[in-house]
């Protein structure tokens, strides 16, 4: 009872459990639940990897127009690649299962980023596009020729 108390104190909350990541006060278990729903763990249990990730994907999408992450199990992933090598279309190809843990990372912040959880997840100059059903239909010209 005595930590209780002194979560209690440090907290000003007198709710169990409460819940710390490297040292910062999440809250409670609601608290916890939403957090993973919104997918912000990575960035409370990890900061630092958060914060390499998110550079990287930053310099990924700053300097490719066309930004293609996938897996090699995934169909519409060859698709997106089959349908962009056909037009001429020069992209960058991130193969989430076959990639070292950093651009894996960099991966996740573009879901975190774009809301989208299933791949192919598609940007183009910057912007998220979304999957193969957007690329090869009219939002892809039009991001593409801004």
């Amino acid at each position: 009872t005595s930590l209780r108390w002194v979560g209690a104190q440090k907290t000003g909350q007198q709710q169990t459990p409460q819940i710390f990541f490297n040292a910062r006060h999440l809250g409670g278990l609601a608290e916890l639940v939403e957090m993973m729903q919104r997918n912000e763990f990575f960035q409370w249990y990890e900061p630092e990897r958060y914060a390499q990730a998110a550079a990287l994907f930053n310099q990924l999408i700053s300097e490719h127009e066309i930004l293609v992450i996938g897996g090699s199990y995934c169909p519409y992933c060859s698709q997106a690649k089959q349908w962009l090598d056909e037009r001429g279309y020069p992209y960058h190809y991130i193969e989430t299962d076959k990639v070292d843990e950093a651009t894996r990372s960099a991966a996740e912040i573009a879901s975190q980023v774009s809301g989208q959880q299933t791949i192919p997840n598609i940007f183009i100059k910057g912007e998220h596009l979304g999957g193969y059903d957007k690329l090869i239909g009219e939002e892809f010209i039009s991001l593409y020729v801004q």
